[in-house]
């Protein structure tokens, strides 16, 4: 699929996009977890640790920790009309928000000018 051509519009099309993290990557995210939602479409994901740089609501309603969960998850949101736009809206707002190019640029830039301190601990 290229990825600068119809991709943002396939995700924008589709109901739902599904995302199962890689084993080679197993507390990551993938540039699905920002481009389906900023694509005005809508991720249903593994639940993998990574997720926890977005709004925990957010995450709750869209993620599942089984597979036994997913088709659960798909009729909720089937079922409670309106649901899958309000959380379509917050997530692109919380994406635009907090997790553009130019928002994890600062970050890593703050980083750096903290002496690179986390929790207590100096990076090199």
């Amino acid at each position: 699929m290229d990825y600068y051509g119809p991709l943002a519009d396939i995700y924008n099309q589709a109901r739902y996009t599904l995302n199962l993290t890689s084993l080679l990557l197993p507390c990551g995210l993938t540039q699905r977890h920002f481009d389906v939602w900023t694509a005005g479409g809508f991720l249903l994901t593994d639940a993998t640790p990574g997720l926890n740089i977005f709004d925990r609501e957010l995450a709750r309603h869209t993620s599942f920790a089984s597979s036994g969960e997913l088709p659960r998850l798909v009729q909720r949101l089937e079922r409670e009309h309106g649901l899958a736009t309000q959380l379509r809206v917050a997530w692109r707002t919380h994406i635009l928000k907090k997790h553009t190019y130019d928002q994890r640029v600062a970050t890593v830039l703050d980083f750096i000018s903290s002496g690179c301190n986390v929790h207590g601990a100096t990076w090199i």
